[in-house]
């Protein structure tokens, strides 16, 4: 392979980091021990995303008929206030 890094499996050991980080960015990695090929780090190929076509989930979602009202609890919470006063304890 034409990018490609050729390591021992002792500076495998020793760098594995900045060695995934190439990875990452695309280039391979051959790792040998006592000279001979045993393994290749290469890029995972992610697959590209299916485009999505406009309206693919019409009449999959379903809104509840009291989508437009909110709940008296969460109006009671909106309109409490946020900082109420603090109650004074007796003196020490």
């Amino acid at each position: 392979m034409p990018d490609e890094a050729k390591v021992s499996v002792r500076e495998l050991r020793g760098r594995l980091s900045e060695h995934l980080r190439s990875v990452q960015r695309g280039q391979s990695v051959l790792v040998t021990s006592h000279g001979e090929p045993v393994a290749r780090l290469v890029p995972v190929e992610r697959p590209a995303a299916a485009p999505r076509p406009f309206g693919f989930m019409k009449g999959r979602i379903r809104m509840a008929p009291d989508f437009r009202e909110t709940p008296p609890d969460v109006l009671a919470a909106m309109e409490a206030d946020p900082f109420p006063p603090r109650r004074r304890g007796p003196a020490a």
